[in-house]
């Protein structure tokens, strides 16, 4: 016999033989067909990145992929997942940066997964004591928001070296996002410390 799940939720199929009062039952938990979407939340390099697709359920083979900001993440049209597998890999790219949603759906079972991705650009910061005494040394933290993205090496600058020095460049170690750097007063006044690279 066949059966056919109406909705999700638990039931139970009850054989029975009247004339010898035989019977059995079965208990059978229907799973309502669902898709879902993994992979990085955030990307900061304008680059393709591999997400991955499960399906639960009912899901028929051929899935629609579509990104709510196509200026910022393309996805293919379409996929498919392989007979019989519940999982697939797809690329989403990165061009722009801003905030997109990718949304996976099959028309067969109505299932839908939606997935947010923020695409931040390339970013240094800087942190470390806002005073420095003359002749003194503070230490500087210096991070950057991504490995894949910044390069590991940083041009540090003063706005005046007969106030503030500091080194002319800072690396990051590899595979790090912080590194810290000395300062050195040289005489009294305002000056601002500067970090740059081709990245960002």
């Amino acid at each position: 016999a066949t059966v056919a799940s109406l909705t999700s939720g638990p039931a139970t199929i009850v054989a029975s033989n009247a004339a010898s009062g035989v019977w059995a039952e079965y208990v059978v938990t229907p799973v309502a067909p669902s898709l879902s979407i993994a992979g990085p939340w955030e990307l900061f390099a304008l680059a393709p990145a591999e997400y991955a697709l499960n399906r639960v359920g009912a899901v028929g083979d051929d899935i629609n992929l579509s990104s709510s900001a196509p200026a910022v993440l393309t996805v293919p049209a379409a996929t498919n997942f392989a007979a019989g597998s519940t999982s697939l890999a797809f690329n989403a790219t990165a061009v722009g940066y801003g905030s997109a949603t990718i949304t996976a759906s099959n028309a067969a079972s109505g299932a839908v997964a939606t997935y947010d991705v923020n695409v931040a650009a390339p970013a240094l910061s800087l942190t470390g004591p806002a005073t420095v005494w003359t002749g003194g040394v503070k230490y500087y933290v210096l991070r950057r928001n991504s490995a894949a993205a910044v390069g590991a090496t940083v041009n540090l600058a003063s706005s005046d070296t007969n106030l503030l020095t500091v080194p002319a460049t800072v690396d990051f170690p590899v595979g790090a996002n912080t590194v810290f750097f000395q300062a050195m007063g040289v005489a009294t006044g305002a000056v601002t410390i500067t970090a740059d690279n081709d990245d960002v």
